[in-house]
């Protein structure tokens, strides 16, 4: 009934209840509110300034002249909406307060309860901190009460071989001092007998280990032949690879591409060795005699084999010499008495036929060619064979190209004969022969 009479009061008067102006509501009242004046409310207020509403068109409105004073009175629910307003606002803050302090009571017992934790944490490895210092002592202790006892009993062991020692030492000198005379005679004889004995098995040791280095050489020749095949072969195929006429083109020979990431390198661990392990003496004489043995037999094997070396080269040159001084030899022919009669008759003849004379340039385009054929040969030998080579040849090894360009003239000389400055011709690739002096020539023709 109430709620009726406000709002068939409000829809006769339509007034503002700030202003008491007709026309608006208090809602949209463009003075300030008369309710901040009369409490001191804390509640939030928005401080925009409203919009202002034009009343409909078919409402007639006084405005009535502002005074500058609010009136006096005011309607209840002015007062009503007020007194609300300051509760609410006094509820709210409480609610903040409440809040706030219950946000400090929980983080007050998460700190409590990360510093339980972080204390309960320590606490626990503390305990196995002790627990494995504990085992550790236990262990070394354990590892030193073995130790202990294996000295104590090395120690007992060590006193009962030296009282044996000394009652060997006493009987061998009682027995020494009964049998000296008997000694005497039949030392000599055991002496001969351990020499023979050694010499025998020196003799067989040495046979031993020449039939070992003979298969071992045997070998070392077969691997060398294989690797100077392969690189034969490698070495056709790429010059095959490399020829600008092949139909596939040449073969771009460059660098390996590889990556430039940067890759942890993967360690492996490794146990230490045993550096506490002991060495038996005897053992370890018997092994450096050996290797001492072994020693002498390479020393004497390798005497054996470079005389052996030496005796080759000194056939091979022999043999040399020999065939230089067959090849010096000149050989002397009948007399033509056609080629002189045909000479004196003149060029009037026309039977006459050219001499068949050796010339020179035959020679020098044969010692070419035998030249060219040798640098071949020797084109694709690595350092170890070509020291071989020269070792046979009787050449000293200065740099690759150098020596192999020393034992192709040393074989061109061999097979030729050397030049003394009579005649010197160079042929080119093209075939054309250059001739430095004609004195051989010339005496063939005259």
């Amino acid at each position: 009934m109430m709620a009726s009479n406000v709002n068939s009061a409000l829809a006769t008067v339509s007034t503002c209840h700030n202003c008491q102006q007709p026309g608006h509501i208090s809602r949209y009242c463009p003075l300030s509110d008369r309710r901040l004046q009369a409490s001191t409310s804390i509640a939030i207020v928005s401080a925009q300034t409203p919009l202002l509403t034009a009343p409909a068109a078919n409402v007639g409105t006084a405005v009535q002249p502002y005074s500058g004073q609010y009136p006096s009175g005011g309607g209840w629910l002015g007062k009503r909406v007020s007194t609300l307003e300051e509760q609410i606002a006094k509820i709210s803050i409480r609610h903040d307060v409440a809040e706030a302090k219950e946000r400090a009571l929980q983080e007050e017992a998460e700190k409590k309860k990360r510093i339980r934790e972080e204390e309960e944490r320590r606490q626990r490895d503390q305990q196995e901190r002790e627990k494995y210092q504990a085992k550790m002592n236990r262990g070394m202790k354990e590892k030193l009460d073995k130790v202990v006892e294996a000295i104590k009993g090395k120690k007992s062991n060590e006193n009962d071989k030296v009282a044996r020692l000394k009652a060997e030492v006493e009987r061998l000198k009682k027995s020494h001092n009964g049998a000296s005379n008997s000694a005497t005679v039949t030392q000599p004889g055991r002496e001969s007998e351990e020499l023979v004995r050694l010499r025998r098995e020196q003799a067989e040791m040495k046979v031993a280990a020449e039939k070992r280095f003979a298969s071992l050489e045997d070998v070392i020749l077969a691997l060398q032949k294989q690797c100077e095949e392969a690189e034969n072969n490698a070495e056709v195929w790429r010059n095959e690879a490399l020829h600008p006429r092949n139909k596939r083109g040449c073969v771009a020979i460059g660098q390996t591409p590889r990556t430039e990431a940067r890759v942890r390198p993967r360690v492996t661990p490794t146990v230490a060795p045993n550096l506490a392990r002991q060495v038996d003496p005897q053992l370890k004489g018997i092994v450096e005699r050996h290797a001492a043995e072994v020693e002498l037999l390479k020393d004497v094997r390798l005497k054996e084999v470079n005389a052996q070396k030496e005796s080759e080269k000194e056939v091979e040159r022999l043999k040399n010499e020999v065939a230089r001084s067959q090849t010096k030899k000149k050989k002397t022919g009948g007399t033509n008495l056609k080629a002189r009669l045909n000479d004196v008759v003149g060029p009037s003849t026309k039977k006459r036929k050219e001499k068949v004379v050796v010339s020179p340039v035959k020679l020098a385009v044969d010692k070419y060619a035998f030249v060219k054929n040798a640098r071949r040969e020797l084109r694709g030998l690595n350092k170890e064979s070509i020291m071989a080579i020269c070792e046979r040849e009787g050449v000293t090894y200065t740099t690759l190209d150098l020596t192999k360009e020393d034992v192709v003239l040393k074989r061109a000389a061999r097979a030729f004969g050397s030049d003394d400055g009579k005649t010197v011709v160079d042929v080119t690739d093209d075939g054309v022969v250059d001739s430095g002096t004609d004195v051989e020539c010339d005496s063939a023709t005259s």
